[in-house]
């Protein structure tokens, strides 16, 4: 691997460190919502 290439690879697996130490914020956040989590509970007792 060339010298350049492996700097910028321990950059980001310090980056990535200091993010779940909470040391730094995350440049972006991903929320996955499946169709289950959108349903709301019904109430079946109406009868």
């Amino acid at each position: 691997m060339k010298n350049d290439l492996f700097a910028e690879l321990m950059e980001s697996v310090r980056e990535g460190a200091a993010i779940l130490r909470g040391e730094k914020k995350p440049s972006r956040r991903f929320e996955i919502v499946t169709p289950t989590d959108s349903i709301e509970p019904q109430d079946d007792r109406s009868s």
